[in-house]
């Protein structure tokens, strides 16, 4: 049993029909698809799933999001994640500082010693250790 029912209007449907016949693969091409196979409750969202190749719990996801904001929730692509900390120069200065001799004092940099002088330096208003430490390993920078 679903907790939200879908009730498509023509128009919603014209809308969704029309939506999967010009977009390309994508999420919300799907979803579409998914609310047709949910219009008027005639299938089970265990059957919908499985005609998708999707969970359960995606089904119910796209018939709460379309009994909350509407079809427009549906169709609309979701933002992207709010991007990085640092911008291409900051990355490049964080990489020319961890190449310089490190503060005096120490013999090497460590990532709580980076973190400190990139916001000493502004190249970001603050800085997780751990972000820092999850950036400098992608870029293939060990610090031992």
């Amino acid at each position: 049993m679903m907790k939200y029912d879908v009730s498509l209007s023509d128009k919603d449907r014209n809308t969704l029909g029309n939506f999967i016949k010009a977009s390309k693969d994508s999420p919300q091409k799907r979803y579409a698809g998914i609310l047709l196979e949910l219009d008027g409750q005639l299938n089970k969202p265990a059957d919908v799933a499985r005609h998708f190749e999707c969970s359960r719990a995606t089904v119910h996801t796209v018939a709460e999001r379309f009994c909350r904001g509407g079809i427009g929730a549906i169709l609309k692509e979701r933002p992207k994640g709010k991007g990085g900390i640092f911008t291409d120069e900051a990355l490049e200065r964080l990489f020319e500082l961890h190449e310089s001799p490190p503060p005096q004092g120490f013999n090497r940099w460590t990532i709580p010693l980076l973190a400190e002088k990139a916001i000493e330096l502004g190249l970001a208003d603050k800085i997780n250790h751990k972000t820092l430490y999850g950036i400098l390993y992608r870029y293939g920078i060990q610090l031992y």
